[in-house]
């Protein structure tokens, strides 16, 4: 395989939901007294995570940047980047930090339009450092501060980052062999429509919430007419208690990439 093998963990209500609402943050969910049923049930979530490391040892903990900005948030102001964009439409692969002896897991965010701009390193997990996925579309005050910052990115795509070539240089650049995405529905289903997912874990949750516009699973543009389900083989169920449910699927066959990420 050129790329690393792709495996998704999410927890969801019954119906296929990953949040309480649009547009909202793993802060506000986290923080939200509607989320108790989940928030009371640690134990679930990270014996499941701790399972799928020790069966598949991820390089890579995937998010969206949704996950740490909300939609239509206020981006902190940047300096105006006055040279050459090409300099900056290079991968970006810091060797002190590539080569940090200590270094075991990237925490790694999909953020083409530049919003992530806290220069959060993710040092507070051990062993861990923070890597962004963009693309040459993103806003090139952005790609400075990410190089001033010394925080290291992954360029592909033209206007959007294109997930399955990122994932190739994961592969070869930093001889990443798996890759955990624990994103919402929107980089999920951006996965999924490019052929991308090898296997999927949901904790299922016995709850509803419902909703139109709230985010489920898999957010991604409808089927086409020449455009199959992904089928899938399922691999283990179990029953937790108070209700919960973790499900594992592989998938069987790879659908045809054609989808890009923000």
């Amino acid at each position: 395989m050129k790329r690393p093998y792709v495996t998704i963990l999410v927890s969801a209500s019954l119906d296929g939901r990953v949040a309480l609402g649009p547009h909202r943050t793993q802060w506000e969910e986290m923080e939200d007294p509607r989320n108790a049923l989940f928030s009371e049930s640690p134990e679930i979530w990270a014996e499941v995570e701790e399972r799928l490391i020790q069966t598949h040892q991820p390089q890579v903990h995937l998010q969206g940047s949704g996950s740490f900005v909300k939609a239509g948030q206020d981006l902190s102001p940047l300096p105006a980047y006055e040279g050459e964009i090409a300099a900056l439409q290079e991968d970006f692969l810091p060797q002190e930090v590539v080569d940090d002896p200590e270094h075991t897991t990237w925490l790694t965010v999909v953020d083409g339009r530049g919003r992530m701009r806290s220069g959060y390193k993710g040092r507070d997990t051990p062993g861990c450092h923070m890597l962004h996925l963009v693309s040459k579309g993103s806003p090139a005050d952005y790609l400075a501060f990410l190089r001033r910052e010394k925080i290291p990115y992954l360029i592909a795509g033209e206007k959007r980052v294109d997930l399955q070539r990122v994932l190739e240089k994961m592969k070869t650049k930093l001889e990443v062999d798996c890759v955990m995405s624990m994103a919402g529905g929107k980089l999920n289903g951006a996965l999924l429509r490019a052929g991308l997912v090898d296997e999927i874990n949901i904790i299922y949750r016995p709850e509803l919430i419902g909703g139109m516009d709230t985010p489920a699973l898999f957010d991604s543009p409808d089927l086409t007419a020449d455009e199959w389900p992904t089928p899938l083989e399922l691999v283990t169920a179990q029953v937790w208690p108070k209700g919960f449910l973790w499900v594992r699927y592989k998938v069987k066959k790879d659908i045809k990439p054609g989808a890009n990420a923000d």
